[in-house]
């Protein structure tokens, strides 16, 4: 399970996908799909955003770095999550809430760190983060 950067169907590291982008191309990255979840794809567009599709979720867009560091996030929470299924402690509903705070955490601490010139991803960003605090507060309630 990890972020993969790709550039014309090939798999590069982050650094060159940047070098890619600033020289017209537009990479993309996933992470790799776990314990059912559908993988996770990113596309670096024109506006140089990261555009974060989320199965039943608002698209995200922030800038690269940011868009790296929220995937990698996802994908350190999916790892984690995917450990403790094996060692049977927790059922699915656990992990999916463990999933659901792990990524609102990510998104507080991006959200803290974000200039307010930064319109576009913090909108993007309180976005996804008002549907976890949703898609949460249902779990609570059951």
């Amino acid at each position: 399970m990890s972020v993969h950067w790709w550039v014309e169907g090939v798999r590069v590291e982050f650094e060159d996908a940047v070098v890619a982008h600033v020289h017209g191309q537009f990479p993309v990255a996933t992470v790799d799909a776990v314990s059912g979840r559908p993988e996770i794809r990113a596309t670096v567009h024109r506006d140089g955003l990261v555009h974060v599709e989320l199965p039943g979720s608002p698209e995200v867009k922030i800038g690269m770095f940011r868009g790296n560091e929220f995937l990698r996030g996802i994908d350190w929470e999916r790892t984690e999550a995917a450990k403790v299924k094996q060692e049977g402690e927790r059922d699915m509903s656990e992990e999916a809430r463990c999933y659901l705070l792990a990524e609102r955490t990510s998104l507080e601490r991006m959200l803290a760190s974000l200039p307010e010139s930064s319109v576009i991803e913090r909108m993007s960003l309180e976005a996804r983060k008002e549907k976890v605090e949703e898609e949460l507060a249902t779990m609570n309630d059951e």
